[in-house]
């Protein structure tokens, strides 16, 4: 079953780095103003696409992934009178399984993020345990509350987009390995699991290649669906 959601998940990437133009996008603008407030677009066959709002400058205040595929991925979406976008709802549910994602997030007026909520399938639950501290002679136990942040887990990926085979080491963060990977091959490097947040694994990392040419990719492909969230980086030619 991974390898088959995971087949899905590198098309967009087929589409992304064919050096295509974009396809099949819808625009909505500020009112008042000749400037994008948000756009949707989808590639020809529209199965993959995605929905990003921006301010009145043209700067990107958000992007969100969507499929109309197995991993199911869609976003609602309010306007404020001034036409920038109020809120989005967003919801995946892949495969129709047990694994869900829904998150809304509001901004301003002014494309300013002023809130912020998120819940799926595997939410951790809070959990009350005894205090460390011996209670109080003939006084109730003392119990606290404990929150246990929810175990956040993004992976990384690459994929090499040239012609020749590569040959990849990969150091950082106490690891050391080295990745095969053939002409048009993609493959995931490693989990990297952090209580309560996301974080782009890359950044820890050092990558050198032993045999092929090319380097990295300075933007990933991003992918989030659940707990789980997805950096797609590419191997190509400078």
């Amino acid at each position: 079953m991974l390898r088959f959601i995971c087949f899905f998940l590198f098309l967009p990437l087929l589409n992304v780095y064919a050096q295509k133009p974009a396809e099949n996008c819808s625009l909505r603008m500020f009112k008042q103003a000749n400037a994008i407030s948000a756009k949707e677009c989808w590639d020809a066959d529209k199965r993959f696409g995605f929905f990003e709002a921006f301010d009145g400058q043209g700067n990107s205040i958000g992007k969100w992934n969507l499929s109309r595929m197995h991993q199911y991925s869609s976003v609602q979406v309010s306007y404020h009178p001034n036409g920038a976008v109020a809120k989005v709802r967003y919801s995946s549910h892949p495969d129709g399984g047990i694994q869900w994602y829904r998150s809304e997030t509001d901004f301003d007026s002014t494309g300013k993020q002023i809130a912020f909520w998120e819940d799926s399938h595997d939410r951790t639950s809070t959990l009350v345990v005894p205090a460390p501290q011996a209670p109080k002679p003939g006084g109730p136990p003392v119990q606290e509350i404990v929150e246990e942040a929810p175990l956040k887990v993004s992976e990384l990926w690459l994929v090499n987009t040239t012609q020749d085979s590569l040959h990849l080491s990969v150091e950082g963060a106490g690891r050391n390995f080295e990745v095969h990977l053939a002409p048009g091959a993609w493959r995931k490097l490693l989990d990297w699991p952090m209580p309560g947040h996301f974080a782009d694994p890359k950044p820890n990392f050092r990558f050198k290649a032993l045999s092929g040419r090319g380097e990295i990719s300075k933007q990933a492909w991003i992918q989030e669906e659940g707990g789980r969230k997805r950096y797609l980086y590419t191997w190509s030619l400078p």
